[in-house]
């Protein structure tokens, strides 16, 4: 257990700081958190901010080789994650060229090292610190949610890492539901309404293709919710329930949808 002589944070961090000193409560935390983005929507400026997992190196590399957009580094939060900011048009023409970066993708057989490790990174890299953390602190977590993606099962074959980083995913929330700890991985399909892909003709249009369907924000706030729901008692029954079941939630393949298709 750390037990630490002060705190510090900055940006919403701010809020877990108070948090972790004890001066708000968990609710009052998420209140907070709430009020702070309603505010930021409702008095928008034209600039923009862009929280990236770079290094500082690394962050002012990516800003000289890209001479036409004007962004400078406005905060450090961590040795490798560093916040952007710059008018609008210049942090969303960075956004997508990064975008492009981390989700270069090939058919494995083609994929070199590079492309696999960075397929990985976040998903595979990001849920092994969680859940390494989380066991050596002997956290007493109530939630371990991750948000894996319906390509896990229909195995899109241009997407081969991002496929193998989404499959981690659910064995990791199933191999935690085995050994007694919360887990749940959440097979999300596009999201509409909410994410640029979501609004992309192109990636509608395959996602027609392969006869599957899109969900929309309430569609993914009722998943999460699901997600918190307790697993039911075991019963007596003709067939034994597997609990180990309740570690995923797959969208976007329900059979009576899929036939109207």
């Amino acid at each position: 257990m750390i037990t630490p002589h002060g705190t510090v944070g900055h940006s919403s961090g701010e809020i877990a700081t108070a948090y972790c000193a004890g001066r708000i409560s968990r609710a009052e935390a998420i209140v907070i958190a709430y009020c702070r983005g309603k505010a930021m929507l409702e008095n928008k400026q034209d600039g923009a901010m862009l929280a990236v997992g770079l290094s500082t190196h690394e962050a002012l590399l990516c800003i000289e080789k890209n001479e036409s957009i004007h962004i400078q580094i406005t905060a450090i939060s961590s040795p490798s994650s560093v916040t952007l900011s710059g008018d609008a048009d210049s942090i969303g023409t960075l956004h997508s060229r990064l975008q492009a970066v981390t989700y270069a993708d090939a058919v494995f057989e083609t994929s070199t090292y590079e492309q696999w490790t960075a397929g990985l990174s976040a998903k595979v890299t990001g849920s092994i610190n969680l859940q390494e953390v989380s066991v050596e602190q002997t956290l007493a977590l109530d939630l371990f949610i991750m948000t894996s993606s319906s390509q896990a099962i229909m195995a899109v074959p241009g997407q081969a890492t991002y496929c193998a980083a989404n499959n981690f995913q659910d064995a990791l929330a199933r191999k935690r539901k085995y050994i007694g700890l919360p887990a749940c991985s959440i097979g999300i399909s596009i999201i509409t309404e909410i994410i640029k892909a979501g609004s992309l003709s192109k990636a509608l249009n395959e996602q027609h293709r392969r006869q599957t369907y899109t969900i929309g924000e309430l569609s993914l706030i009722e998943l999460i919710e699901a997600a918190f729901m307790k697993a039911p008692e075991s019963v007596d029954s003709w067939y034994p329930f597997d609990t180990l079941a309740m570690a995923q939630v797959m969208t976007c393949l329900e059979p009576s949808k899929l036939a109207s298709l």
